[in-house]
């Protein structure tokens, strides 16, 4: 902790295990109570150190608790607020600071100073990474929630388009034929329970703002058909197959499907080396829409922020399915996912 070193003084055993001990539960406990395990461990090495001066038996130091004092200043400049962080800060130098003037004179303290520099510019460093990776997010679910709100305003429109044609209808057959108005009005029935089941999903989403926002989900429009991946010619050849009609099914089923299938196809292409196909095949099985795309490619050892793997899990499990994803050796990626076909009313 602090840098005096007796070089064949005679010891102090007792104290030794002391500090030690102390330094040793510090460290353990510096994310949870951080200011109050770096003050105590400051606060127990001072008063062993100003003892060892006043009886003149020097403290031997040991690596340990060198080492010890790093993680401890480490932490202090990590983990608290900066108000906290200053306080902190200026009772462990009046606590050191001093002892090391008196044992070694100006420049043992000035090279604790150098020292201890190191462990504190890391841990700034480290909290500015931090705070620029949450601002990242917010800024991705910021963009989703847009995305999603343009989402709920095409929902909303294909069932009220829908709405009005089916009572135009009952209203055109109502004094001729009543059995057929009925029908439409049953049918008008039908397609508002939708729309509200369909609407209450995507307004939960949008209020939840730690998992409704997501990232790499692209625009709110969706295709009518998976076979719109394919894209341009070139590499990777993306081949589509199965039930790739997306019109028959649920508006936030199709959504989800599609831009998962579609994030697929650009991880594929910005983070898979050497790929050259990639297979999406979608099977309707029961009540339940399974979603599988295949690449040959060789996993990037060197990925990107993992927002896209994220955000295709969160999108899977807004509309009540199940995303995984992962290597299929030394090559190939799959991503596989479950979605029912009729949410939770």
């Amino acid at each position: 902790m602090v840098a005096e070193v007796a070089l064949g003084g005679p010891s102090w055993p007792g104290a030794l295990l002391v500090t030690g001990l102390v330094a040793a539960v510090a460290v353990t406990y510096r994310r949870r109570f951080t200011l109050v395990a770096v003050l105590s461990a400051f606060a127990v090495q001072f008063v062993v150190e100003v003892a060892s001066l006043t009886r003149e038996r020097p403290l031997e130091v040991t690596a340990g608790q060198m080492v010890a004092g790093l993680v401890l200043v480490y932490a202090l400049c990590r983990w608290l607020t900066f108000p906290r962080l200053v306080v902190g800060m200026g009772v462990v130098l009046a606590l050191v600071l001093p002892v090391e003037v008196i044992a070694g004179g100006w420049g043992g303290g000035l090279s604790l100073m150098v020292v201890w520099l190191v462990p504190a510019v890391l841990a700034l460093a480290m909290r500015y990474r931090a705070r620029l990776a949450e601002q990242r997010i917010r800024e991705v679910r910021l963009l989703e929630r847009n995305a999603l709100a343009r989402e709920l305003h095409d929902t909303v429109a294909h069932h009220v388009s829908a709405i009005a044609v089916q009572a135009q209808a009952a209203g055109f057959v109502a004094g001729s034929r009543p059995e057929q108005a009925r029908e439409a009005i049953g049918n008008i029935e039908s397609i508002a329970n939708q729309a509200m089941d369909e609407m209450r999903r995507m307004v939960g989403i949008l209020r939840s703002g730690g998992q409704g926002g997501v990232a790499g989900l692209g625009e709110a429009v969706v295709p009518p058909d998976l076979t719109a991946l394919g894209g341009p010619e070139g590499l990777p050849t993306v081949t589509v197959s199965g039930d790739t009609d997306l019109g028959v099914l649920p508006a936030h089923v199709a959504g989800a499907l599609y831009r998962i299938a579609q994030e697929s196809v650009t991880n594929a292409r910005r983070h898979s080396r050497g790929v050259t196909s990639v297979e999406v095949d979608l099977r309707i099985r029961g009540r339940e829409a399974h979603l599988e795309i295949v690449n040959d490619g060789q996993p990037d050892p060197a990925p990107g922020s993992g927002y896209g793997l994220i955000g295709m899990g969160e999108r899977a499990e807004a509309v009540g399915g199940h995303l995984e994803a992962g290597p299929l050796g030394r090559t190939g990626w799959r991503v596989q996912a479950v979605i029912p076909l009729v949410g939770p009313r």
